[in-house]
């Protein structure tokens, strides 16, 4: 069975639908009143404020010992050759601006899904 998405909210609907949960009426293409939200947007709602709370710490987290990480000296490894020092320092570099950025990425997720 094909879906028809709403060209109002994105919703996906049934090919059958006369109507979206948001009020847009498929048969006269115009907005109508929307129809009555169910209980489950409720939990839904407070799972996404909870998963964006969860990234929000996290992200911090990450952020926060990116830096920490970052400003401390740079190991080397314990080579002797100065082509494998400078590839471990490189990794270790790339390691803590992944962990940094990753961290940034997390807290913005978060604070989209905290606002709903």
């Amino acid at each position: 069975m094909a879906a028809k998405r709403c060209p109002k909210c994105n919703l996906v609907n049934p090919k059958t639908a006369s109507a979206c949960d948001c009020g847009w009426s498929f048969v006269e293409e115009t907005q109508t009143a929307p129809r009555s939200q169910p209980a489950h947007d409720d939990q839904a709602r407070r799972d996404r404020r909870l998963r964006g709370t969860v990234q929000l710490l996290l992200g911090a987290f990450l952020a926060v010992s990116g830096s920490i990480g970052g400003a401390g000296p740079v190991r080397t490894g314990s080579s002797s050759v100065p082509a494998l020092q400078s590839a471990y320092a490189a990794g270790g570099s790339f390691a803590v601006l992944a962990a940094i950025i990753g961290g940034i990425l997390l807290i913005i997720l978060g604070v989209r899904n905290r606002r709903g």
